[in-house]
């Protein structure tokens, strides 16, 4: 499966994963069947490390807030996977994630239809400054009734 398969189950494209000073696609992971329960993919996005900012990272995650609430069955997204908090904005999906970095990071829940049923997915993004690379973790979190 390619890169542009795995982020078109999920309505996703490449575009969606370009943030300013792209350079290149790096590795990509799917662990079980891209839409199928507790399936899990990984997508390096490489960028020109000498050129990114957190100027940079924080307005392409609030492009993702923008382009997730769209595909969101919904219109909203949330900070954890009951639908229990809603997010505001990108700068509370920000606020909501996990960093292994000061730098900041982007992470939301959102109920989408895929073809085994309506999936409620997680996506993370996180920037690591010595690679120069964002690695955006999709993983389908649940089925919903």
């Amino acid at each position: 499966m390619t890169i542009s398969q795995f982020l078109d189950v999920y309505g996703l494209s490449e575009d969606d994963l370009k943030p300013e000073n792209f350079k290149e696609f790096g590795e990509f992971n799917l662990m079980g069947k891209a839409g199928g329960m507790s399936s899990m993919g990984t997508i390096e996005v490489k960028v020109d490390k000498e050129q990114t900012t957190e100027e940079d990272m924080i307005a392409w995650y609030g492009e993702l807030f923008g382009k997730l609430a769209s595909l969101s069955d919904t219109g909203k997204l949330y900070e954890d996977m009951q639908g229990g908090i809603e997010l505001a904005d990108a700068e509370a999906a920000i606020d909501a994630a996990n960093t292994i970095t000061s730098l900041p990071a982007f992470e939301c829940f959102y109920p989408y239809p895929l073809p085994d049923g309506r999936g409620f997915i997680q996506l993370s993004a996180s920037y690591v400054p010595e690679s120069g690379a964002y690695t955006v973790l999709i993983w389908v979190a649940g089925f919903i009734r």
